[in-house]
């Protein structure tokens, strides 16, 4: 939020300087991010009348004004502005001016005409960005005065970085307050004179749901005046961070600024019988009701959003946005001004299911003080009379009950336990007292009741906060630290899962981190169904409307997205998914999923990598079993267990579900329970000392029946012979009804130089086994 340091000055005296100011606000937890000195480095631009315009001689898109700057003095300057007429009051930059951006006024001819002087554009007085046409200024400023002075520019402006937890602090008045209660100096009075109002308003008010809209106001203003909106009133809300649009709109910005309450201004005229009465229901929306809002953009609206209507249709979402139908214009003459109350989770969920958010929006989402709706539909009463020369009425009120405060009940001892210092109860009461509070002391405890405005102060730590935060936590006295530092209990699961990363990350594959949320288009492609997943409460879109059971759909697209520019894509993933369970939570597990795309055998490239990832962590490949299974998704997938126990599965996708993720090419994926596999893991490494003599290499090729699992011939061949130290599968093909694999054998001794003779002996063994345990052919050369 922007502060205007003027503005801030209504409420309160201020000496300090603005960087003392920053300090203080700072360190009680209101962050100052940056300090911006207004209307700096302008002084010597003054205000100018234009008394002629002529075209320039020699370029179509040039004018030449003679202006008058005071003191009888009138200059020729040159300008290509096309908004400028005879009579307007100008900021002109004279002869010897440095403006913000480094230019330097010099006297000097354009297109052969001199120049003495510019007339100047927003952009160019350091104001903002717009280049479209010199600034306008008021006809009552006074020719030959100083800029700054007749826009009401010396300003200085605090950028606060305010936590969402402090609602009261999102106003001009709320920082006062707040800041009357650190200093102790008065806050002064914010009360606003009423306008006598007509004694029977024409409208009335129905709330249908009262829990959606605990109190909401209407007060009609009649015949405003179409002048503009005063300069003093455009410079605030520019240097809030606010766009001036009209005299209407203006005043209900400037009075959401200056105390926090979002307002909405109706055009009297075009509601359902505003010639005469109208009647204003807050209700919920209607089945496939639609609302065109401020922003030109259709709303399909649903039953759980409210919405505010007149006899015939919605004309505005409560709390979000008004209705384009209705919104005040140049010729707006009658308003009804809302100011209300709206539940801020029946905001919030409507914002974020529309996809809508506003200004008025956020700050409900805060919570909105119970005596603030009064306060602030006077304040407009009030502006709107003053300078729009308007007529208002008494306001026209649905209400329920005042929420009760939260009443909280602090042990004086905890509190010094809590804080570290001891601070005097009679101190805490009044540092709590200036905050707003209600406190009744006893010798053991303070019984503190908070003020409406501060929602925040829930439990008796939020209250001994404020106490420090009074006192001031930078004057708390510096102390040691003595506690007895133990070691963390090591997590074997982030210890195997660090190990995991480093050897999928040395085998070529990135890791990625996804959102744990995700929506039907992401699980459906892969079989999954919406009722075997839990449900976000509140999520951001329909996008992370679910919590993910697999790390498949979002690893598949991610990788998919990267593949359009690479030949090869492999990406992995550490995370959580969650499964439907029993008991009130859900069942989580850590899985590790990982995705290889590319034109040529990613599934075997995965299946390869999965087997290198086992080999690492201590499991025997032999203990490792691949067992054909049918997917929906998939052209090929494989079941993966260890020992018997299943801990995960790899596919190979097929062209439908290619197609839905939009993927070219080939894509595998394979999805393992990192809980299931670590039961399996080896906590040590084993020492094994390198043998001297040299191994022997051979390749077996047979052909067997299509159903026998390469698992089993692998590990009857391990078992042939204890000089086999490894086998490997390197080539598979179909044969007819039967399959022909290519095995590598590794054969060594530890102890000498095998002979041909052993070796030939050690692959008769390895032929005998496979041709007395399955219906094998052994392939020979030739």
């Amino acid at each position: 939020m922007k502060l205007s340091l003027n503005w801030l000055k209504d409420f309160i005296q201020i000496k300090e300087t603005p960087e003392k100011l920053a300090e203080r606000f700072t360190l009680a937890g209101i962050e100052v991010e940056k300090i911006e000195h207004l209307g700096e480095g302008l002084d010597t631009i003054i205000v100018g009348e234009i008394k002629t315009i002529v075209k320039h001689p020699a370029a179509d898109k040039l004018q030449i004004a003679k202006v008058h700057v005071g003191k009888g003095k009138i200059l020729s300057i040159v300008c290509g502005a096309p908004n400028i007429k005879v009579g307007q009051k100008v900021p002109t930059a004279l002869v010897g001016t440095k403006l913000p951006n480094g230019m330097v006024i010099e006297h000097r001819p354009i297109r052969g005409i001199d120049s003495e002087g510019m007339l100047c554009a927003e952009d160019e007085l350091g104001l903002g960005d717009d280049h479209g046409g010199i600034v306008i200024l008021p006809h009552d400023a006074t020719v030959g005065e100083k800029y700054t002075k007749a826009a009401a520019l010396h300003d200085v402006v605090f950028d606060l970085a305010l936590t969402p937890q402090r609602a009261d602090l999102f106003s001009v008045y709320g920082l006062a307050r707040e800041l009357s209660a650190l200093t102790g100096v008065s806050l002064r009075s914010s009360s606003y004179s009423k306008p006598r109002g007509d004694s029977k308003p024409p409208v009335t008010v129905h709330v249908v749901d009262r829990s959606l809209c605990p109190r909401y106001i209407a007060k009609v203003i009649t015949d405003i005046k179409h002048t503009p909106t005063p300069q003093w009133m455009k410079s605030r809300l520019k240097a809030s961070g606010v766009r001036p649009i009209n005299l209407i709109v203006d005043v209900t910005n400037y009075v959401m600024i200056e105390t926090g309450q979002p307002l909405h201004a109706f055009d009297f005229n075009k509601l359902s019988g505003g010639k005469k009465n109208v009647s204003v229901h807050i209700r919920r929306a209607g089945k496939g009701e639609t609302l065109i809002t401020l922003d030109n953009k259709e709303r399909r609206l649903d039953g759980s959003m409210l919405v505010i209507a007149d006899s015939k249709r919605a004309v505005a979402i409560a709390g979000v946005m008004g209705g384009r139908d209705t919104e005040v214009d140049g010729r707006t003459s009658n308003v009804v001004i809302e100011s209300a109350i709206f539940n801020p989770a029946s905001v919030r969920k409507t914002s974020q299911r529309l996809g809508l958010r506003s200004e008025a929006s956020m700050r409900f989402e805060k919570g909105i003080a119970w005596d603030l709706p009064v306060r602030a539909s006077e304040r407009v009463a009030e502006l709107l009379v003053q300078v729009g020369n308007g007529r208002a009425t008494r306001i026209t009120e649905s209400a329920g009950k005042p929420p009760k405060p939260i009443i909280t009940i602090l042990p004086i001892n905890d509190i010094a336990r809590i804080l570290g210092v001891r601070i005097s109860p009679a101190e805490m009461k009044k540092s709590l007292e200036r905050l707003g509070c209600t406190v009744t002391m006893s010798p053991d405890t303070l019984k503190v009741t908070p003020p409406l405005w501060r929602f925040d102060l829930e439990i008796g730590a939020d209250v001994i906060e404020e106490i420090g935060r009074m006192r001031g936590f930078n004057s708390f006295p510096a102390t040691k630290i003595i506690v007895a530092v133990e070691p963390a209990p090591i997590n074997s699961s982030d210890t195997w899962s660090e190990q995991t990363r480093d050897i999928l990350v040395g085998l070529g594959f990135s890791e990625v981190l996804m959102y744990s949320f995700y929506g039907t288009k992401d699980f459906e492609p892969f079989g999954s169904h919406s009722v075997d997943h839990y449900e976000v409460a509140n999520p951001i879109d329909s996008s992370q409307q679910y919590l993910r059971t697999s790390l498949f759909p979002k690893l598949i697209q991610s990788a998919g997205k990267n593949f359009h520019t690479r030949e090869r894509v492999e990406l992995f993933e550490i995370g959580k998914v969650f499964h439907k369970s029993s008991g009130v939570l859900p069942h989580e597990q850590t899985m590790v999923a990982a995705a290889s795309l590319s034109k040529t055998q990613p599934f075997y490239r995965l299946k390869g990598a999965c087997m290198k990832w086992f080999t690492a962590l201590g499991v025997k490949q032999q203990e490792v079993v691949f067992s054909k299974v049918q997917k929906t998704y998939a052209r090929a997938a494989a079941s993966i267990a260890i020992r018997g126990k299943q801990v995960g599965e790899i596919v190979l996708l097929n062209d439908r579900t290619l197609t839905t993720c939009k993927i070219r090419g080939e894509a595998a994926a394979i999805e393992l329970s990192l809980d299931e596999c670590m039961k399996f893991f080896s906590q040590r490494g084993s020492f094994k000392v390198l043998t001297p003599f040299p191994a022997v290499e051979r390749d077996l090729s047979f052909i067997i029946p299509h159903e026998t699992s390469y698992a089993t011939i692998e590990s009857l061949i391990r078992g042939a012979d204890p000089l086999i130290i490894n086998v490997r599968g390197f080539d598979r093909y179909p044969v007819e009804d039967k399959k022909s694999i290519a095995i590598h054998i590794v054969i060594q001794s530890a102890e000498r130089t095998l002979t041909s003779s052993e070796v030939d002996a050690v692959m008769q063994k390895v032929e005998n086994i496979l041709t007395h345990s399955f219906d094998v052919t052994i392939r020979k050369a030739g």
